[in-house]
């Protein structure tokens, strides 16, 4: 991972902060949120390679209990290419967060 430590990167991911990255060629946007006892969080993608609108959507969105079972899930969510966060950490470059 460069830009930051994945220690860092899964403290903010567990407190709901945003967080900005790639992984190759694809942007990914991470945004927690809470409300009413329930805890959210979304992961976002878009990529562009020719300039044009990027293609976009949303590859996770959860409602939870908790900050842990936010984490807890995001962590064992095999959604960058059938992988999880920490398989591609090594690919994982930080932009914003």
């Amino acid at each position: 991972m460069v830009g930051m430590r994945m220690s860092e990167f899964m403290d903010k991911i567990y407190y709901g902060d945003e967080v900005e990255f790639k992984i190759n060629d694809t942007t990914y946007f991470i945004q927690g949120t809470q409300k009413n006892g329930k805890y959210y969080l979304t992961v976002d993608y878009w990529n562009t390679t020719d300039g044009s609108e990027p293609q976009h959507d949303y590859l996770l969105s959860l409602e939870c209990n908790s900050a842990d079972e936010r984490i807890k899930k995001f962590e064992e969510a095999s959604i960058f290419d059938g992988k999880n966060i920490y398989q591609v950490e090594s690919a994982v470059e930080v932009l914003y967060g």
